[in-house]
């Protein structure tokens, strides 16, 4: 992704989440992603709506102290489970429509060693995000 486009995506994520801040379209917001860019709008609606709980969700090898910080918790998303949460390349629906994935979006690597070595992949967790405060 270019430095454009990651800026335009991460300034629609702010938006968003102010957005629906205002509007109360949440109690609780669950922020995937590392960059501490996010920091100030979620710094904003946490002093604006002190009730509303934001939760960051780091994806694997991304994280940020200072996001961690300003938001209510966190967690990360391990290699493994995301790599089982990878659609296959093809679905089909029962009016037997093929929906299929774009190369773009195929696994990586590791993702690809986690799929099929199924050892890997954990048991769900019932951890819940850790608390700031």
């Amino acid at each position: 992704m270019g430095i454009v486009t990651a800026t335009l995506a991460l300034s629609s994520i702010a938006t968003q989440i102010l957005l629906d801040a205002f509007d109360h379209k949440f109690d609780t917001a669950l922020v995937i992603s590392g960059d501490s860019d996010l920091v100030p709008p979620i710094r904003a609606i946490r002093q604006r709506y002190p009730a509303k709980r934001i939760i960051a969700i780091f994806p694997p090898s991304r994280t940020s102290s200072e996001l961690r910080k300003a938001c209510d918790g966190f967690f990360q998303i391990g290699r493994a489970n995301l790599a089982a949460s990878i659609f296959p390349d093809e679905v089909t629906k029962p009016d037997g429509y093929v929906l299929k994935r774009p190369p773009s979006w195929g696994p990586t690597n590791a993702e690809e060693d986690a799929l099929t070595d199924r050892r890997k992949i954990p048991e769900k967790s019932t951890k819940m995000p850790r608390r700031h405060r």
